[in-house]
Order: structure tokens, then C-alpha cells, then sequence
């Protein structure tokens, strides 16, 4: 949230709250609403993946198309007028279809050349610059994304402040678990946080002590978390805060699975 004076006081009492600098949640190079931009297509691309993984894991009809090449950061020092979101499709009026198309079109011109990048925003083309560094690169990073259209059809709810890639572990789990005949759940209240990879690899996150205090206060029987450094804070808060739920670590969605079908009553400690 946007600090004000009322919020900057609660913040400073309540121990859940933080207060933190603008530069912290964006690059100096773009503003608050492209920082939000890309939030929204890390969630979008988490859904993709879960959706893929969950149906495939299931073994049930999944299919992906239409490959598009988008914008996620800018570097401080890359000199272009392209924006977080833009789709590429072509440099210097050469179609490129990939991150290898951009790549090998790009290594044609050298450093401190200005080339022309047709792109898609919003459904809308626009016409983009940008001036190659001294290594001959945009100086961008890039994320491939892609449509997938499954059978059966799940649609997603999403609210329009919700973004980040955070909950991709959860979907893919509840995903997977209406496309299976057995429930994996148990009658258990789960719940975790960590991404999901293309081949089922759970990522770490951020605000973990959130996320941990939202699940204990909603009485929930396991919080899985990614393995690793999350797992650590996870378990430094919880005895902090004389926490009943019962942490697991996680490497991977099949670590997940694996847990639940073992572990199937006496979940607290």
C-alpha cells in the first residue's frame, strides 16, 4: 500500500507490518504501476505452469500455443523506450518468434546501433527503440509465455489486486487435486506458498512471516514452504511467535504429494 501518515503510525506499532522504500519494490528505471505490471505477468506465468504441470501430472488433455516473448525488467543502464509487458515481434522488421530469434537477430549489430522493436501491449502495436550497450545487447530481461487450453476447462478468479508468483505450489496442488479421483486433502485445511516451475520445482518467496502469520491465525493443520532459506525463517518465526502449525519443506510438487498421501492424520505438533 501507498504510505500516509495514518499508515506509517500503525506501521510503526504493529510488528506484522513493514515499512519500506520505493526502490525497494521497484527499479529505479520504471515506476510503481510497471513494478505492478510485472507482479500480474509473474502470476499469469505461475498459472500457466501450474496449469501445465497439474494437468499433466494427472494425465489429463493439455495444450500449449501461441510462444510470445515479453519484457519483465530493464536495466538501470540499457537505453530503450520499451516497457514491462511489451510483447516482441520484430527487430528491424525481422518476425521474431523466441528468445533464440530475438538473440541471434540482435548479435547482427553492435554496440551503440538503434534498432527498431515492433511490439504488442494491451492488444495495442507499438513501435519501440532501442540503442544497443557496449556488448552489443538491449539490455533487458526477457520471459517466454504461452496460451494453454486444457480438457476439462478450468477457469481462474482472481481479484485485481492479486499478482506475484508466490502461490503456484497451491495451485498446482488444488488444481491436480480436482482432476484426481482420490482427495489428497484428507479433510485437512492446507495450506503453503512457494512458485512452481515448468517441471514441478518449488522457488522460494518473499514476506514468508506474513503469509506464515495468515495460515496460523486461519487454523490450518500444514504450511508448506519451499525448502531452503524459506523453510529457516518459516521455523525462526513460528518459535518466535509460539506458532502451532506445522511447517513442511518442500524441493519439488511431488515432495508435496508424497507428504500428503503419507501423512494423512495427526498433522500438528
Amino acid at each position: 500500500m501507498p504510505a500516509t501518515i495514518p499508515l506509517m503510525l500503525v506501521a510503526l506499532i504493529n510488528k506484522n507490518w513493514d515499512i519500506v522504500k520505493e526502490e525497494d519494490v521497484k527499479m529505479t528505471t520504471e515506476t510503481i504501476d510497471e513494478a505492478m505490471t510485472r507482479s500480474k505477468l509473474y502470476l499469469d506465468i505461475s498459472l500457466d505452469n501450474a496449469l501445465l504441470y497439474a494437468y499433466t501430472e494427472a494425465g489429463k488433455e493439455v495444450e500449449v500455443n501461441n510462444y510470445n516473448t515479453v519484457l519483465m525488467y530493464k536495466m538501470e543502464t540499457s537505453k530503450t523506450d520499451m516497457v514491462i509487458g511489451d510483447q516482441i515481434k520484430k527487430i528491424n522488421n525481422v518476425d521474431v518468434n523466441s528468445l533464440d530469434d530475438i538473440q541471434n537477430e540482435v548479435e547482427k549489430y553492435k554496440s551503440k546501433d538503434k534498432i527498431s522493436i515492433d511490439v504488442i501491449n494491451n492488444n495495442k502495436e507499438y513501435s519501440r527503440y532501442a540503442i544497443l550497450n557496449e556488448e552489443g545487447k538491449i539490455g533487458v530481461v526477457l520471459q517466454t509465455t504461452f496460451d494453454i487450453k486444457t480438457n476439462p476447462e478450468c477457469i481462474f478468479n482472481f481479484g485485481k489486486k492479486e499478482s506475484g508468483p508466490s502461490g503456484g505450489l497451491m495451485t498446482t496442488l488444488t488444481i491436480y487435486n480436482y482432476l484426481i479421483k482420490e482427495d489428497i486433502t484428507n479433510g485437512m485445511k492446507i495450506a503453503g506458498t512457494g512458485t512452481i516451475e515448468g517441471d514441478g520445482t518449488v522457488g522460494e518467496i518473499g514476506g514468508i512471516k506474513y503469509k506464515l502469520a495468515g495460515v496460523e491465525k486461519q487454523k490450518a493443520d500444514l504450511f508448506f514452504v519451499p525448502a531452503g532459506e524459506n523453510y529457516e525463517e518459516a521455523m525462526k518465526y513460528k518459535k518466535e511467535n509460539n506458532y502451532k502449525i506445522k511447517i513442511v519443506p518442500v524441493k519439488t510438487f511431488e515432495d508435496a504429494v508424497k507428504y500428503l498421501k503419507e501423512n494423512k492424520k495427526n498433522t500438528k505438533k
